[in-house]
């Protein structure tokens, strides 16, 4: 019958689409089922025997071509792509590393035909910046160690009812004696002198923890009109274990003992020597140090600028602590020397904090007292001005005799507001042939209110009289109030 020969027809359009297999020859496939279900089915047996057999395999002839057509087309596209991922590979090949990709400091920038060339955003694995192994810190790029960043933006601002002779940090030296043109005068200041910048670096090594730690502040020569000052170096110093080199507090200064506000009492002392030393814990309770630092012969008389320092001071000190406190007994050895004499002397220094919580949980007792003779640069408002010891016509050396000491309570109102109540005095037995105008000691009282808001802000305000003996007997005395914001980073 004809329709079987329908039938036949198409399915040999339908095998030939088959053999290829894609969205064009599904929907060619797609027809010629409708085209045989035509064929078969949609029109009645009278009619079939009338259908045109000639024009029919002509239309699946031309179908046929249609397949064929678009399987070329195929075939073709699929030649494209694989000659685009045989490039592709190619280019990847050849592409520089992360490493070889040039930068701004070792190649100019190249905006031409090349500058999208690189992958963008790729550096070496070592030099991602990550957290380092202490808090705050940062692991150094290409290195072991870690560093962290700190310091503070500290402004201060000072009021002298009665003058002390104004300078930035309270100077026992610079209070005017009554009488003089200074006496009386109200004097207001304000800097930021205070602010501190400081870099902490760690690592470990075969011997122990590496660490080098530098800081500085303003406090250097400048102009107080436009208030340029030149940074001052307070600390760079080395330590591996037990160890360690360079400018650090001396170890005859107790700064854990020094009362918190913006003027530390006279008697407190404060130096930052460079030298060498070493110390170790004992036990969980005792702690011992020695080590060498630089001499300073601070003295005065007719020969004293030939006296020369032959010898390092020698410092040390034991420390006991508990949880009721720390106590420290700290020592000194020095020379003072002239170009025909030289005395050995020296002193100690008794310090602690103990803590009070019977008054509150915080409050604490801190003290320090000392003893002997030619350390008087030890204080910081006290050196390089000949007060350690006078040199006489004859080249003899005698030391300047000294007792000090200082006392503080600190009460917690709550546990972000505090006082500290501050004493302090310093006696000296200047000796003979020293300068009438040689200051030969002084005493302050001081109290103040510090406040702690948030992490790291600070704000407090200190009110402190002060006054101050010369060798001749003549006094002087002022007061001031500070006040004093601070923030740390």
């Amino acid at each position: 019958m004809r329709t079987s020969n329908h039938i036949a027809v198409s399915w040999d359009v339908i095998r030939c689409v088959g053999r290829r297999p894609c969205r064009h020859s599904r929907s060619i496939t797609a027809v010629s089922v409708i085209a045989l279900a035509q064929s078969a089915f949609a029109l009645p047996p009278a009619a079939a025997e009338d259908v045109d057999l000639e024009a029919l395999k002509a239309q699946i002839d031309a179908l046929a071509d249609i397949v064929e057509a678009q399987a070329q087309e195929i075939e073709q596209l699929k030649r494209q792509t694989q000659i685009v991922q045989q490039e592709t590979e190619t280019l990847i090949q050849v592409l520089p590393t992360a490493a070889q990709v040039p930068t701004e400091s070792s190649a100019s920038v190249d905006t031409g035909i090349n500058a999208g060339r690189y992958e963008v955003g790729r550096v070496p694995d070592d030099a991602i910046v990550t957290a380092g192994d202490f808090e705050g810190s940062v692991s150094l790029p290409g290195s072991t160690a870690s560093m962290r960043i700190g310091g503070y933006v500290q402004a201060d601002i000072g009021y002298d009812f009665d003058s002390l002779g104004f300078s930035d940090s309270l100077n026992l030296r610079t209070i005017p004696l009554d009488g003089s043109s200074s006496d009386g005068r109200q004097v207001f200041r304000s800097h930021a002198r205070y602010t501190r910048l400081n870099f902490d670096v760690r690592d470990q090594t075969a011997w122990g923890e590496f660490r080098s730690f530098l800081e500085m502040d303003f406090f250097g020569s400048g102009n107080d009109t436009t208030n340029n000052y030149t940074p001052v170096l307070r600390y760079a110093v080395a330590c591996v274990g037990s160890v360690y080199v360079g400018q650090y507090w001396s170890q005859f200064v107790d700064i854990a003992a020094s009362p918190e506000g913006p003027n530390n009492p006279f008697a407190v002392p404060i130096v930052r020597n460079p030298g060498i030393r070493w110390r170790t814990d004992l036990n969980e309770s005792w702690r011992v140090a020695l080590g060498i630092e630089d001499p300073a012969g601070d003295l005065s008389g007719d020969s004293a600028q030939l006296a020369s320092d032959s010898l390092p001071n020698v410092t040390g000190y034991v420390q006991y602590t508990q949880p009721w406190g720390r106590v420290r007994l700290a020592g000194l050895g020095l020379q003072l020397e002239s170009t025909t004499d030289s005395v050995y002397t020296g002193g100690v220094n008794v310090s602690g904090r103990i803590n009070l919580p019977v008054f509150g949980e915080k409050d604490n007792l801190a003290f320090a007292a000392q003893a002997g003779e030619g350390f008087t640069h030890y204080y910081a408002t006290l050196a390089n001005v000949g007060l350690e010891g006078v040199v006489a016509e004859d080249g003899s050396v005698e030391a300047t005799g000294i007792l000090a000491g200082h006392l503080s309570y600190q009460h917690w109102w709550t546990d972000a507001l505090r006082s500290t109540f501050k004493l302090s005095t310093v006696e000296f037995d200047s000796p003979a042939g020293s300068s009438e105008t040689a200051t030969d000691g002084g005493s302050s009282v001081a109290f103040n209110l510090f406040w702690t808001p948030v992490k790291n802000g600070t704000f407090g305000i200190e009110y402190v009289y002060a006054d101050r003996e010369v060798v001749s007997g003549l006094t002087g005395e002022g007061s001031r109030l500070s006040a004093q914001a601070r923030f740390d980073f």
